[in-house]
């Protein structure tokens, strides 16, 4: 309970800080184009939000069909928006599924069924992320979006490249289980003669038993390619609706604009590689600057800056508070074991 508090406490510490840099030019002009923004608009946004999420929360409700019919889709719904909290204020987003695992086997689905249904999503969800940050990266490539900004071309396509690997990983474990522990035993041992790794035998057994879990519930989507299938198409669809939220709030604060429905997904695609590997809470800081940089090229200061604090509250602040007030609600059932993962 302490880390989880210490982690909130630094994400609103980051918050005050960001808002602080983006608001001290001119926070006039920002602060007025947002009060002064078409609230019909930012509801709108909200509307893509909760549809984005609900998708996003009927995928991971299929995969936990597969194992009870105990657990309804409101449960899950409830579960996921608390999700939204943990990974919110946890660094790289690790936060949340200890919360789904505890959450599933309180709800009598077994240990191991639990570990894969949250390791099963995180598959498919990783297979949607790089299939539809390459078919951005080819739409980007053909019209030519963005202008040249090398530095930032490197941080998307080391994005990409760390989203890409996760899933080669992910498809190495699913093919051959004994030969990658080999591996991973192997640095592990490298790693506890340099005194990087202090407790050898439990990190090896923690990482024997994800290398179990990843290749079970590798095992099970081959054996049911159609939640596969269904489960990264129900993905991809939630990446499109969550991706045009920004052409959305730009229609409160703009009249026109060059952003079209198709451009905000696909620069926002590119934001979300850039913030992938951020491992500050919520990719604070990095995803911001993504975010400016790469729709500078439809909106001028301080228009940008505005529409950026829109984004970042519909998208990361708006879920995370209200994940925290689930949370809250129904933290005298969570075990402290799992607040403190």
């Amino acid at each position: 309970m302490k880390k989880l508090a210490r982690n909130s406490f630094f994400v609103v510490i980051i918050t005050i800080l960001l808002l602080f840099l983006m608001l001290r030019k001119d926070y006039k002009t920002i602060v007025e184009a947002i009060v002064n923004s078409n609230k019909l608009f930012l509801l709108l946004a909200l509307v893509f939000y909760f549809f984005s999420f609900a998708i996003d929360s009927f995928s991971f409700y299929m995969i936990i069909r597969r194992y009870t019919h105990n657990y309804s889709y409101s449960n899950t719904l409830k579960l996921n928006i608390m999700t939204k909290f943990f990974n919110g204020v946890t660094p790289l987003s690790t936060g949340g599924q200890p919360l789904q695992i505890y959450e599933l086997y309180k709800n009598k689905v077994k240990l191991d069924d639990s570990a894969n249904i949250v390791v099963q999503f995180f598959i498919i969800y990783q297979i949607a992320v790089v299939i539809f940050s390459t078919i951005a990266i080819i739409f980007n490539h053909i019209f030519h979006i963005f202008v040249k900004n090398l530095f930032v071309k490197k941080l998307v396509i080391l994005g990409y490249i760390i989203n890409l690997v996760v899933l080669l990983i992910l498809f190495l474990i699913s093919f051959n289980k004994d030969f990658n522990f080999k591996i991973i035993n192997f640095f592990i041992n490298i790693l506890s003669k340099l005194h990087i790794v202090k407790e050898k035998k439990k990190t090896i057994e923690k990482w024997r038993k994800k290398c179990d879990n990843f290749y079970k519930s590798a095992m099970t989507l081959k054996e049911n390619p159609s939640i596969l299938i269904y489960g990264t198409l129900l993905q991809i669809l939630q990446l499109i609706v969550l991706y045009s939220i920004p052409f959305i709030i730009s229609k409160s604060i703009m009249k026109t604009t060059d952003l079209t429905f198709i451009t905000s997904i696909v620069t926002c695609t590119y934001v979300n590689l850039i913030g992938s590997y951020i491992i500050i809470p919520g990719a604070s800081g990095g995803i911001e600057y993504g975010f400016i940089k790469l729709f500078s090229n439809f909106f001028v200061e301080p228009f940008i800056l505005s529409i950026t604090i829109l984004w970042r509250f519909t998208t990361y602040y708006f879920p995370v508070i209200l994940g925290a007030v689930f949370f809250n609600i129904k933290k005298k059932d969570i075990s402290d074991d799992i607040l403190d993962k």
